[in-house]
């Protein structure tokens, strides 16, 4: 399945957040509920070394869902799309906080230390057994359709679908918001960047 460019560009130039909060009966169950919960104290764990990813995640997490449900995904699917877009940088719980939160621009061997946190990530969900691709989601959302991403220089249909999702709303959310390093681009130029890099 390709992600449909006009439809990503709708979604993301959206106002109204009221959209990002539809529920849906899959939700309401009980062992979806625990699950959510597990994943956003996931969330707080990494909140306590690294503020910006906490709010990031959850940020992804509401455009992934609104993409998912665009495309046709079902229910369930896209509910484990949001299981996996609100843990995807959960790896970088393994990363110095020093470098997280470094307000100067990241030397090369600690931006290398950053491109780590995938595999990171990818080694502490992938013993678990659930009905979806957790683990492959959080290792793949830095992979690039043609082969230029990291940490596996994965390509093509290789990625699955899912982090290919979280892949265009980590660089939307990435991009719109201001990091310890560097002012936020802005949304205008976020979408830009999406359509330059559509066929990677």
């Amino acid at each position: 399945m390709k992600i449909g460019w006009p439809i990503v560009t709708d979604l993301l130039k959206a106002k109204d957040d009221d959209e990002f909060k539809q529920s849906n009966e899959f939700m309401q169950q009980p062992h979806e509920k625990v699950l959510v919960a597990m994943a956003q104290a996931f969330g707080k764990a990494l909140e306590l070394r690294d503020e910006y990813t906490h709010h990031h995640q959850s940020n992804v997490a509401k455009i992934t869902a609104r993409i998912g449900r665009q495309l046709g995904l079902s229910e369930e699917r896209c509910f484990g799309l949001n299981i996996g877009s609100l843990v995807h940088d959960i790896g970088k719980i393994a990363v110095p906080s020093q470098i997280l939160n470094k307000t100067g621009r990241l030397l090369t061997a600690e931006l290398s230390v950053i491109k780590l946190h995938p595999e990171y990530g990818w080694e502490m969900f992938e013993h678990l057994s659930l009905p979806w691709p957790i683990a492959d989601m959080i290792g793949q959302h830095h992979e690039r359709m043609d082969g230029s991403g990291y940490p596996n220089g994965l390509k093509g249909n290789s990625i699955c679908l899912e982090a290919r999702i979280i892949a265009v709303a980590n660089t939307y959310d990435a991009m719109s918001g201001d990091r310890p390093y560097r002012h936020a681009p802005g949304k205008d130029k976020a979408i830009s960047t999406l359509m330059d890099r559509r066929m990677t």
